[in-house]
């Protein structure tokens, strides 16, 4: 069988349509493969831009430089090690992806909450109870474990208890306490005043006591009249070391002392400074003034720091305090 050969422009033109093109050739070369592959961290709107750029930065340079398989090993490596510089601006970008990708899912989370309402009232409703109770608890972890008292040294404070065992009768003792202690025991921190009075008298009486001061403090609900309106406050009965132990100074006038814990003392008070701001308009004239506690007409005396609010419960802020002396006749009972 006679066979002929095929004109040379022929062969040319096959050449050119089976051999590789020029996106198959870019694909071969090492510098446009690391820009493909660093691409893919890039967000997906901004990719194709961000490939076109970079390629038609190193297609302009392997210009310059002369064709690729021209090109000297050294001219080579420069390619590369300016496609690397492609990664660090990709990183760059990564905030754009973020947010991208923050702004979809908020859009679809709307949209699924907006279609499904009764999965939305209880998910908030969830969420508010949990979030609710976990600030709560919190708020006393922080309080009663981790916060220690505004005070100066709270680390030295000691606070004293009674133990006795159970057919042991506690009644008869007025005020609030917590019943604690070991098994098959009560422990309180309530006393008696003639039981303080006897360790306040022993311990003024050794003088080489550990104990620097001892003092008394104890809550009682007053009824509280400002201008012509009366209301329920927290208050609290104190010794007259009680300031003097905590080495708490009053920021207006002054604080309670010994003479006025004494029996036939003129009836003072001291406020706590959310008290003074709220109901006297933080009114630096009101020392000397009177203020009705129970019917009883006390004379302010002094005004508290804003941090400190107290040695009682967590929950239990006074916002008047009195000497213990002057319970009985605050109570109506003297």
């Amino acid at each position: 069988m006679e066979t002929r050969s095929l004109p040379l422009t022929v062969l040319i033109r096959i050449a050119k349509i089976f051999g590789p093109s020029k996106e198959r050739r870019d694909c071969l070369k090492p510098h446009l493969r690391l820009i493909q592959f660093v691409g893919l961290i890039v967000p997906r709107r901004l990719r194709a831009d961000w490939r076109r750029e970079w390629e038609a930065e190193l297609r302009h340079r392997e210009v310059l430089l002369s064709e690729w398989d021209r090109l000297n090993w050294q001219n080579k490596l420069d390619l590369f090690r300016r496609s690397t510089s492609a990664f660090w601006d990709a990183l760059w970008l990564q905030p754009k992806r973020l947010e991208e990708e923050m702004f979809q899912d908020l859009r679809f989370g709307v949209r699924m909450l907006l279609k499904h309402k009764g999965f939305t009232i209880v998910a908030v409703l969830s969420l508010a109870l949990g979030i609710g109770a976990n600030t709560a608890l919190f708020s006393v972890v922080d309080a009663v474990l981790l916060k220690a008292l505004p005070v100066n040294e709270p680390d030295r404070l000691a606070l004293f208890e009674w133990q006795a065992g159970l057919p042991f009768r506690y009644g008869g003792m007025s005020g609030t306490s917590t019943v604690y202690g070991p098994p098959g025991t009560y422990g309180l921190s309530l006393f008696r005043y003639e039981v303080f009075e006897k360790m306040r008298q022993a311990r003024a009486a050794a003088p080489e006591s550990p104990l620097s001061d001892i003092f008394a403090f104890a809550p009682l609900e007053v009824t509280a009249v400002v201008g012509d309106q009366a209301e329920i406050v927290n208050g609290q009965a104190v010794s007259g070391g009680y300031y003097a132990g905590l080495r708490v100074q009053p920021i207006l006038g002054r604080a309670i002392t010994d003479e006025d814990d004494k029996p036939g003392a003129a009836p003072v008070a001291v406020l706590s400074h959310q008290f003074w701001q709220e109901r006297l308009g933080a009114n630096p004239a009101v020392i000397g003034q009177q203020l009705k506690l129970n019917k009883l007409s006390f004379t302010i005396i002094g005004v508290t720091p804003p941090a400190f609010t107290g040695t009682l419960q967590v929950d239990y802020h006074p916002a008047v305090t009195f000497p213990i002396a002057s319970e009985p006749v605050a109570t109506g009972q003297g």
